[in-house]
């Protein structure tokens, strides 16, 4: 018996396959000025790394789900009332895989931590940007002599 068009659709479209597909390929990217009033979150936005193509919001929710490596910035942005803009940065590279809402408390603590460095005057955003490593980017950038 021959399988049915919408079955050979839905395999098409599975965005678990694709979210698998570009895993290691990914920045996502959130500030807390693009916060939505209306739709009662952060705006977060994820693009390819090698042509900048944004991601599809099914792909975004399948990664959020994925165990990845990853390299997480928490940045900090300020501006010097002379008009000179600065940033202040925290980074974290996992040791093992997880999941990127696992993250939550580094964000957390690291923003805090962040924050204490800078002159509270100067500060008009935070945010973060996440990005995902395969297996030997990760091991690369958590020892650099090694490689």
């Amino acid at each position: 018996m021959p399988k049915s068009r919408k079955n050979k659709r839905a395999k098409h479209n599975n965005h678990w396959k694709r979210a698998r597909m570009v895993s290691d390929n990914i920045i996502m990217e959130t500030r807390e000025s693009w916060y939505d009033i209306a739709g009662g979150g952060l705006e977060l936005k994820a693009r390819h790394k090698s042509h900048g193509m944004p991601l599809r919001s099914v792909d975004i929710e399948a990664i959020k789900k994925l165990m990845l490596n990853w390299r997480v910035r928490v940045l900090i942005y300020c501006k010097a009332p002379d008009g000179t803009r600065y940033t202040e940065e925290r980074e974290l590279i996992t040791a093992e895989r997880c999941k990127l809402p696992e993250l939550d408390d580094f964000f957390k603590s690291q923003k805090k931590d962040a924050l204490q460095s800078v002159n509270h005057m100067h500060v008009f955003d935070t945010g973060f940007i996440a990005e995902t490593l395969t297996d030997a980017e990760r091991d690369r950038l958590r020892n650099p002599e090694a490689a």
